[in-house]
């Protein structure tokens, strides 16, 4: 499962620095809004990747200890 979901955040974090760099290039706003969203998605997606594996290393929620 984590080498799986690893592969896969890794692959999408390569697509949006593409288009990151193809946009720079191109100095194009045509589907900014688009591209922020995918970016705030893989990035919430990574942040509960982490939290997944946290729990899974440790058996402690990341909630746990902010409280």
């Amino acid at each position: 499962l984590c080498p799986n979901i690893y592969q896969r955040l890794t692959e999408r974090w390569q697509i949006i620095n593409q288009k990151l760099e193809q946009q720079s290039e191109d100095d194009e706003d045509d589907s900014e809004s688009q591209e922020v969203l995918e970016e705030q998605l893989v990035r919430q997606l990574t942040r509960e990747y982490l939290e997944l594996l946290v729990l899974v290393l440790s058996g402690k929620s990341v909630y746990s200890e902010a409280k």
